[in-house]
């Protein structure tokens, strides 16, 4: 120690100090582990592993935090970090990183023997104090020696740190600037708390010790308050607030945590040293302080997303995410940003140039308190005592973690619940089964309990709708929870909660609509200045088109708008098609049967009636009278009309076709001379009183009754096919009993061509119909079931509005078929339907999909 004395301090070079581990005559001695100033040592190197563990956040997309609450060990220490997700086999990881002094009177001969000794002893040690830990997390000690040597845990995790992130920068050499890095942090660290143990001049003490710009820190002005009362008066709804259900407690309610959102910034002493040390709370403050100044009808939320995106990697592209883990994400970053790190700024800042040892030592002894409080501790947090009993003897084991939300369970197989029913079975807790006793080392488990201790001013509360149940299914059931006044002291395990003021009122509530793996979210904001609730939703129609699109859903819609399409254009078609059909089927069989009067003559006959399907044909009429008569289907051919009277007559389908009319009266009838005169000659004939009105001819014998009766059992035909459908839908599965119906249904095409009869279209119909109605409701239910929540009901709607378009196409085109061959309806029929049930094979299968 001779030499590093007379280094740090040249006054004393000629004085020899004679030191044992642990003590020295200045209780100065650097890399003693009784020594607060050991802590510099350990500084650099805890700040290249997190480095690290930023690298990974960003990169590889795990998150993590500093000093963890909730897992204090009982003696107030806890480990260094640990990540939000899974890192590996499905645990977190947790790590603690010390740096033992590889010279040190208790390890020196092992460490000569046998170099690493003191560090794997160091992780050893580590290990037994944090042994309750690794049930749950992968805990990793990380011990590294004065003189640079690794523990065997260091070692490994070290290289899978550098293994990780090669894999995302794409550089092979991550591995060996890791170590690097971390040889020079080991050497910082030395120097650092060496320089820490040396005395100063007053002049140089006073120079160390005096705030510069050197610090790192900028102190914004406060925000004046009447500012934030004027915002508070206005009657302001925006958008982007989401939190999950959220109360506050009564009393304080006048500090609104929005408000509070927009003074933490500037009041607080915001890091700038680092790219992301202070962002999220600027971003945060901004879009709070622009929301209050009801400038705008919406904020937009891209430069604080932009901001999460650079602390975690899952935030980085727009894909969907959720909300749960963006508000732990939220609340963490907020948390570190706005702990007190002026006191670690200034340290390493001025590690290297040595500051006076009383401020050195206030700041490391400070640091871990500072850590864990910040406005969002203070604000969020709460604390729960976690006991565990045996259930062989009964041992019980507790310990108290901090919280800040509560996610609770809900009861099953209940169509709804309370709020109080969920917040009991949490405290209720469950039982551990892969647990050892440390009094009698039974294996038998032990049984968890929950007792809140002390609740937030603004508590959050997650609801877990999720379970596993051989599938992961999501639990739909309602949970009742009043908008005002929630007690919770009876929820509290404290002597004095009922005592206490436990009230909260609700003020926002975020709801998901979906599956695990995407889904859509709302939310309902209470306005607390006029206490109106407000529903905050960015779902849009064409944004939700554009997103059918998206690659992940984009050959579904694809397969979806032509099976649609085709099942569209076949159907409405047809449906058009049969009816026309029977009509002209009707009238060709009617024209058949009509009366032929040929060479006939009548004089002075009177003619009244009706007088349908019946053509003259060279006849001749002389005085005539035909009087309140109806004429259907009746053809005056190359007949001659002498002073005949027509009066009182309706008329259809009636035609005079090169005929003589001479002197003849026309009163009060529809028979137009522009309308039924083809071709004829007329002198002398005189039109009185003329029906105004349709001029147009009406198929008044083709019995509408019969229309009527075609298209009643054409939709009787579909009640069987609908329950054929709905046993099979489960069974066969829905693509292929679309694929399998429209099929069917083209090759029944084939036996339009042997329609020839009323009676054959109408039973051709019928069975139509009841094989196609099958698959067009698995193709109802396959497009309600092939999207997400948030975009079920904008693809379903886009899709039907295409399956309309295919239908009008349809019905126009088959309209055109009525009078032409019948091949042609007949394979457009085939080809259309055809070419859908083929398509139908590439759609994908929902039937054991949970939605």
């Amino acid at each position: 120690m001779d030499t590093s004395v007379c280094a740090s301090c040249p006054s004393q070079s000629t004085q020899r100090t004679t030191i044992t581990c642990g003590s020295c005559q200045r209780r100065w001695h650097a890399l003693c582990a009784k020594v607060p100033a050991k802590k510099a040592r350990e500084l650099q190197a805890k700040r290249v592993v997190w480095h690290c563990r930023d690298c990974l956040g960003r990169g590889a997309g795990f998150p993590a935090v500093l000093e963890p609450a909730g897992l204090d060990r009982g003696d107030g220490k806890r480990p260094d970090g640990l990540t939000i997700f899974p890192f590996r086999d499905g645990k977190c990881l947790t790590w603690d990183v010390t740096c033992v002094d590889t010279f040190a009177d208790t390890v020196l001969v092992q460490s000569a023997l046998n170099p690493g000794t003191a560090a794997r002893l160091a992780e050893e040690r580590k290990r037994q104090r944090y042994s309750e830990l690794a049930r749950r997390y992968i805990f990793e000690p990380v011990a590294l020696e004065t003189s640079g040597v690794y523990g065997p845990s260091a070692a490994a995790l070290v290289q899978d740190l550098g293994r990780r992130i090669s894999a995302q920068t794409g550089d092979r050499r991550e591995t060996a600037w890791l170590r690097q890095r971390l040889s020079i942090a080991i050497a910082r660290g030395n120097a650092v708390s060496i320089l820490a143990t040396a005395p100063y001049t007053g002049s140089e003490a006073a120079h160390k010790t005096s705030p510069t710009a050197q610090s790192g820190f900028t102190v914004q002005p406060q925000t004046g308050q009447k500012a934030l009362q004027r915002a508070q008066e206005r009657q302001v709804v925006h958008g982007t607030a989401e939190l999950e259900v959220t109360a506050r407690r009564e009393e304080d309610q006048r500090s609104r945590p929005n408000v509070e959102f927009c003074k933490m910034a500037p009041e607080e002493e915001v890091a700038s040293g680092e790219p992301t040390h202070g962002e999220t709370v600027q971003e945060l403050a901004a879009i709070v302080k622009a929301l209050w100044s009801g400038r705008h009808k919406s904020e937009s939320l891209h430069d604080l997303k932009n901001a999460m995106g650079r602390r975690h990697a899952c935030f980085r592209d727009s894909a969907q995410q959720d909300a749960h883990k963006f508000l732990l994400c939220l609340l963490n970053s907020l948390h570190e940003e706005l702990t007190d790190v002026s006191r670690k700024q200034m340290l390493r800042e001025q590690g290297n140039d040595g500051v006076p040892e009383s401020r050195a030592i206030k700041l490391l002894q400070d640091d871990s308190q500072s850590s864990s409080q910040s406005p969002i501790s203070n604000l969020f947090g709460g604390q729960y005592k976690s006991t565990l009993r045996c259930v062989s003897c009964g041992n019980q084991s507790a310990k108290f973690e901090a919280f800040s939300h509560l996610s609770v369970p809900m009861p099953a197989r209940a169509s709804q619940c309370s709020f109080h029913e969920c917040i009991q079975l949490f405290v209720e807790g469950d039982t551990i089964s892969s647990w050892t006793c440390p009094e009698c080392q039974s294996s038998d488990g032990a049984t968890k309990r929950l007792d809140i201790r002390r609740l937030p001013p603004v508590l959050i509360i997650h609801i877990q709708r999720f379970y596993n149940d051989g599938a992961w299914k999501k639990n739909q059931s309602s949970v009742l929870f009043p908008l005002k006044n929630l007690d919770m002291s009876p929820h509290l395990a404290t002597e004095d909660a009922h005592q206490q003021h436990h009230r909260y009122h609700l003020y926002g509530v975020v709801n998901h609509y979906g599956s695990m793996d995407s889904g859509h979210y709302t939310a309902f904001c209470r306005a607390p200045n006029t206490d109106r609730w407000h529903k905050y939703d960015d779902h849009q129609f064409w944004a939700g088109v554009s997103q059918l699109f998206l690659p992940s859903h984009s050959s579904t819609t694809v397969v979806l708008l032509f099976v649609w399409f085709m099942a569209a254009f076949g159907y409405y078609g047809l449906s058009i098609w049969f009816p026309e059909f029977i009509k002209m089927i009707k009238s060709r069989d009617y024209v058949t049967q009509a009366a032929y009067e040929i060479e006939a003559r009548y004089v002075n006959k009177l003619f009244n009636g009706t007088i349908a399907n019946r053509k003259y044909i060279n006849s001749t009429f002389v005085n005539c009278t035909w009087a309140d008569v109806t004429l259907n289907h009746v053809d005056f051919i190359n007949c001659n009309i002498y002073r005949s009277v027509f009066t009182d007559i309706k008329s259809s389908r009636t035609v005079f076709l090169n005929s003589t009319l001479v002197e003849n009266r026309f009163v009060d009838t529809d028979i137009y001379p522009n309308v039924r005169f083809r071709n004829c000659e007329l002198r002398n004939n005189s039109f009185q009183a003329m029906v105004p009105g349709c001029q147009l001819d009406f198929d008044y014998n083709l019995h509408y009754v019969d229309v009527f009766q075609e298209n009643l059992i054409g939709q009787l035909s579909l009640i069987p096919g609908s329950f054929v459908s709905s046993y099979l839908l489960d069974r066969v599965g829905r693509a292929k009993m679309i694929a399998g119906s429209l099929l069917i249904s083209s090759g029944a095409g084939f036996f339009m061509w042997f329609l020839q009869t009323k009676i054959g279209v109408i039973l051709f119909e019928a069975a139509f119909n009841m094989v196609f109605i099958s698959g067009w409701n698995a193709l109802d239910v396959l497009t309600t079931e092939a999207y997400p929540t948030q975009l079920r009901t904008t693809g379903y709607g886009f899709i039907s509005s295409v399956s309309r378009v295919a239908g009008i196409v349809g019905t126009l085109t088959f309209g055109q078929f009525i009078d032409v061959n019948l091949a042609i309806p007949m394979l457009t029929t085939v080809a259309v339907l055809a070419l859908g049930g083929l398509a139908a094979f590439r759609l994908p299968e929902t039937k054991d999909v949970l939605i």
